[in-house]
């Protein structure tokens, strides 16, 4: 389980993954603008344009997820498989109600099961 959130030009802001421990600890949904942790361990030379590469491999929907991305301030990216339980339940909706709260968030699903 994998949560990546970028700014509008593509740079990373935050992460969390499942092994970095309880999410709630990292509070990455309390506030927009979105907060960069900088005690964290996470790679910050990631970038939107690389991960679009990983989830748009077969070139599908990529003109509507692009207008989603072009149209929010900010994107999320869930990398997520079922077989996690309920880290990747629990954390689906915690997304989902961050943004439901903040309409100017779109966010990506990337079922990693099915790859």
């Amino acid at each position: 389980m994998q949560i990546r959130m970028y700014n509008r030009s593509g740079k990373l802001i935050a992460g969390w993954e499942q092994c970095y421990g309880e999410l709630n600890h990292f509070k990455l949904f309390d506030s927009v603008p979105i907060r960069r942790i900088t005690w964290h361990p996470t790679n910050y030379e990631i970038t939107l344009q690389n991960d679009l590469k990983m989830i748009l491999f077969d070139g599908k929907n990529e003109d509507r997820i692009q207008h989603e991305i072009d149209t929010h301030d900010y994107t999320i990216i869930v990398c997520y498989s079922i077989w996690a339980g309920w880290y990747s339940r629990d954390a689906i909706t915690r997304i989902a109600k961050y943004v439901k709260s903040n309409q100017n968030i779109t966010v990506i699903y990337l079922n990693t099961a099915n790859r």
